[in-house]
């Protein structure tokens, strides 16, 4: 007699563990679905409340501008108005302000549910840049904001730079020589001394700042302007005293001041020489 057929148990044994583990791809087939599908209802949810139209921008709010019309701006920068509030691009927006020559920086903020503020910052002229080819305001760092026309800024103290055919705009390329230029005029208008009140700033041939005084072209170059000045200061009584008026008064070497075209010149000791055809004074 035959005996009846038996599965083998590691048949059932598979088959339970499989019946086990459904469970647990259904979770996570689910969480999959999931994490598709939740970016894609965000997503549509986004342009869905960007859309609705009490969160579109209403108000354009701008603080700070002076020189600059608002209305001007907003058209070089792109005026939100109109434009949904959570779409409008304030980065962007940002960095098209700042290419604008009288910006220095820009803030954007939103108030929700409509109103978009600008808090602008202004390049403040400093100063005006006579060149060869026009005039051209700078701020406090040396850099150009604008050519202008010959009138209207006479308040402005003026440097000098006939050697330049026109500037470009918010360029760095000057802007360091410019600057120590504006530099050099504040601390020689600083000076008591009356005797420099009519001193103006230039830029010399060789591209460094300068001073004309009384038709004298004062070399300084680059640094320590403080004592330069005062040296300035102490040998102009003497030019004035012995009735000189030189084209060119040399302060760049330490402790001594070349005159040339010019009579005798002495400094703050009283010592004077002559070296290679120019007037040397020996200043402390």
């Amino acid at each position: 007699m035959r005996g009846k057929a038996v599965r083998p148990k590691a048949r059932i044994s598979k088959k339970r563990r499989l019946l086990k583990l459904v469970p647990l791809l259904l979770v996570i087939a689910a969480a999959a679905g999931a994490i598709v599908a939740i970016p894609l209802v965000a997503n549509a949810a986004y342009r869905y409340v960007s859309a609705l139209p009490f969160l579109s921008v209403q108000k354009v709010k701008v603080t700070g501008l002076k020189y600059v019309r608002r209305d001007d701006f907003l058209s070089y920068m792109g005026d939100p108005k109109g434009t949904g509030i959570l779409k409008y691009d304030m980065k962007q927006a940002v960095g098209k302000g700042m290419q604008h020559p009288w910006i220095k920086s820009i803030v954007i903020r939103r108030d929700f549910p409509g109103t978009v503020r600008l808090e602008v910052i202004e390049r403040m002229p400093e100063a005006v840049v006579a060149t060869g080819s026009g005039n051209y305001l700078i701020d406090a760092d040396g850099l150009a904001m604008a050519r202008i026309p010959g009138i209207g800024w006479e308040f402005l103290p003026v440097v000098a730079y006939p050697s330049a055919h026109g500037m470009r705009l918010v360029d760095g390329t000057t802007a360091g020589t410019l600057k120590l230029a504006l530099e050099l005029l504040k601390i020689a208008k600083a000076e008591p001394s009356e005797r420099l009140a009519g001193a103006r700033a230039a830029i010399g041939d060789d591209g460094a700042p300068c001073l004309v005084l009384n038709g004298a072209r004062v070399m300084v170059g680059r640094d320590a302007f403080g004592e330069k000045i005062c040296r300035l200061a102490e040998i102009s009584g003497d030019i004035q005293k012995r009735g000189v008026r030189p084209s060119m008064i040399d302060l760049r070497f330490p402790g001594k001041v070349i005159v040339k075209d010019g009579g005798a010149v002495v400094g703050a000791d009283g010592n004077s020489g002559v070296e290679g055809g120019r007037i040397v004074g020996q200043a402390r």
